[in-house]
């Protein structure tokens, strides 16, 4: 793989990252990300991609999502002989392409025609799975300049958040009490 053309990528791990600069990713590409270790770097380059979105925008989108899943939702348990599994089924469906859409739109209109590199990880990265990737391959693949590269984690061992030795009075500080109610 020639790193060394792309002058924009999309990477979600510094992992990655150091590895295409050790192949020639030139240091001034702009890296889009929106893993927060890579965005705690400070690097100049380094450009979270979800900062196209405000506050409002946020809020308003997940209200238009929590609007469209109960609509949907209603809308098929409205149809004689489907039951409640199949119209919860649908409206999961909908729900997850709404992350997708969601990631279509922190999209810059050059990335659907210039150079593109996404590196996407592979790994366990933890007890949930990997689920550092973006769909940026599903979204970008029309683009003939896009291109994806593999990349496997090594140390690849992650120990699972726990409150255990966390006393109770330091969790009640962070969470507050409507999460402990909860």
């Amino acid at each position: 793989m020639m790193f060394a053309k792309y002058k924009t990528i999309f990477c979600d791990s510094v992992q990655a990252l150091e590895y295409a600069y050790q192949n020639g990713l030139p240091k001034s590409a702009i890296v889009k990300s929106s893993a927060p270790a890579m965005l705690w770097d400070k690097k100049i380059n380094i450009n979270n991609i979800e900062a196209r979105w405000t506050t409002g925008e946020l809020e308003k989108f997940q209200e238009g999502v929590q609007e469209l899943t109960e609509c949907v939702f209603d809308s098929i348990l409205s149809i004689p002989g489907v039951e409640r599994e199949i119209a919860l089924s649908v409206t999961d469906a909908v729900y997850r392409f709404q992350k997708i859409i969601y990631k279509a739109a922190c999209l810059d209109e050059s990335d659907f025609t210039d150079p593109r590199l996404f590196i996407y990880v592979d790994g366990e990265t933890g007890p949930s799975g990997n689920i550092m990737n973006s769909p940026w391959d599903q979204l970008l693949s029309p683009n003939p300049l896009f291109s994806m590269v593999n990349y496997t984690l090594r140390n690849d061992n992650w120990n699972q958040l726990t409150t255990q030795g966390i006393s109770y009075w330091s969790r009640y500080k962070i969470a507050g009490f409507e999460t402990i109610v909860y």
